[in-house]
């Protein structure tokens, strides 16, 4: 019996059609899966054909399928013009992408379908203003940030609209998630933005926005206490009394290595920090974020040591007597000192404290052999640890 909704592509017979949809069924679950998809494609069927005829007739449900959404935003970027209804099939695509939040960009919003419409909305701009009016208002406000990006001229309420969904996503879901965004430079040429703190989310913000909206408006969603990712709001968080920052940071169990990081913006003083960690509640979150004041508290007072890269370059007629300098004075045990001595040169340690590090060559030395120290850097006096397990 014949499936009303399928439509045969030019190029491939209907069994083979057929069997790449079923590959794409699977790689929803095995991202692996969307090549096997590709490669039923034969010699008379480019695979970027097939897949936007799927997309074009509808054969397997497009808007949440990411793998499929990732081809087709490749090739719209490769070549927009390769047929003249792509605009329109990714406009009708995005007044379907799902959306389950109420805040920040619409969940079913990727990088995928943002490369897809940024793509083709730059090619041809009519098909998704002609469906602009009908998206729902978080589509309609994401539309807009990509026009934003593209060098459109949006109006006062599109732009402010923009830029309280980005403070909202940037506060709970992460803009850094995002990873890489598409835009147009000044000077027209498009470039790719790869988002990895906050400062380079704020710089696409402020295509949007001013920079004091958008440093007050961080602010305030962070108050709301629902972010996830800490390299977005750490310029938020610098900004927090330190009473209120402690209270907003317990359920999240930062770790004490981002702790340092974001007491290391402040200007806290040790002995507030001392007097903040007493107050702090008897439970686990308690306990945690005491924990990482204590570490970094630590790592405020302990001097940064100078190391440097020691390697055995020659060995004396000691060599029993080096082995156990090398044993007991390395972290080399006696099996490693013996493995070093017998593969001269060899490394003995990548980061010894210089004293020890000069002590132990004079010593070798006294043996007949050397050590050469190089690589000389300055690190921490104390390395933050989470508690452990």
């Amino acid at each position: 019996m014949t499936d009303p909704a399928f439509v045969s592509c030019p190029g491939l017979t209907d069994d083979e059609l057929r069997q790449a949809l079923r590959e794409l069924k699977a790689a929803r679950k095995d991202r692996s899966r969307i090549h096997r998809a590709l490669a039923v494609c034969n010699r008379e069927a480019d695979w970027h054909r097939v897949m936007w005829h799927i997309a074009r007739h509808r054969l397997t449900r497009i808007e949440d399928h990411e793998p499929l959404l990732d081809v087709l935003a490749e090739t719209a970027m490769i070549d927009p013009s390769s047929s003249p209804d792509l605009p329109q099939i990714a406009a009708e695509l995005l007044a379907r992408v799902p959306d389950d939040r109420d805040h920040g960009l619409p969940s079913g919003w990727n990088r995928y379908v943002d490369d897809l419409v940024f793509a083709l909305y730059r090619h041809d701009r009519r098909p998704f203003l002609a469906i602009r009016p009908r998206l729902p208002p978080r589509l309609r406000c994401a539309l807009d940030f990509v026009r934003g990006r593209l060098g459109e001229r949006l109006g006062d309420s599109e732009r402010a609209d923009v830029l309280a969904m980005l403070l909202a996503h940037a506060g709970s879901v992460g803009l850094t998630r995002v990873r890489f965004l598409r835009l147009l430079d000044d000077d027209g040429e498009e470039q790719e933005l790869l988002l990895q703190s906050a400062n380079e989310v704020r710089a696409v913000a402020l295509r949007f926005g001013s920079g004091e909206a958008w440093d007050d408006g961080l602010v305030a969603e962070v108050r709301k206490n629902r972010w996830t990712y800490f390299d977005d709001v750490l310029p938020a968080l610098v900004r927090l009394p330190l009473d209120e920052l402690l209270a907003l940071l317990l359920p999240h169990r930062l770790s004490a290595g981002l702790l340092h990081t974001l007491l290391s913006d402040r200007s806290d003083d040790d002995e507030v920090l001392r007097a903040a960690a007493l107050t702090l509640p008897a439970d686990s979150d308690g306990a945690w974020l005491r924990h990482g004041l204590a570490e970094t508290l630590k790592a405020r007072a302990t001097p940064p040591v100078e190391q440097c890269a020691v390697q055995l370059t020659r060995v004396g007629p000691e060599r029993m007597r080096l082995i156990k300098l090398l044993a007991t004075r390395t972290p080399l045990g006696v099996q490693g000192a013996r493995a070093a001595i017998e593969a001269v040169p060899a490394e003995v340690s990548s980061g010894m404290p210089a004293d020890a590090a000069r002590e132990l060559a004079a010593a070798v030395e006294a043996l007949g052999g050397e050590l050469v120290l190089s690589r000389f850097r300055t690190v921490p006096g104390h390395i933050v640890h989470d508690p452990l397990p």
